[in-house]
């Protein structure tokens, strides 16, 4: 298996904890709001409150049941898709534009970082 190979697994690794935390992203809406610690995500989050109301048919009038509040994930899913979407190009040009050395001084600290969102993501 050459370097570059080597690399190529890494943006593959990249990849893929990438679209798991879009998964856990949109999994966890519903406590989005409360647990998200990124201060840029937060800012991304909408903040969406649903009324739950109930029918009295006897009097004709509407009762208030309970309020839900979740997170709209849409515009955060969006961001982190296309900053998936331009990091794999920006990879790819690096792997295969730049010297080894700087493709791997490069790749390999974004793998690392990755590695540890998987770990703090699982645990």
């Amino acid at each position: 298996m050459t370097h570059k190979h080597m690399l190529q697994w890494c943006i593959c690794f990249i990849i893929s904890v990438c679209v798991y935390d879009i998964y856990v992203t949109v999994k966890t809406q519903d406590c989005l709001m409360i647990y998200e610690e990124n201060p840029i995500a937060k800012m991304l989050l909408q903040e969406t409150h649903i009324i739950v109301r109930m029918h009295d048919a006897g009097s004709q009038t509407f009762n208030d049941i309970s309020v839900h509040c979740f997170a709209d994930v849409s515009l955060l899913v969006l961001v982190k898709t296309c900053g998936l979407v331009v990091s794999l190009l920006l990879m790819q040009r690096i792997v295969h534009g730049c010297s080894l050395k700087i493709a791997a001084m490069s790749i390999v600290p974004v793998a690392l970082v990755q590695l540890w969102l998987l770990c703090y993501l699982l645990f």
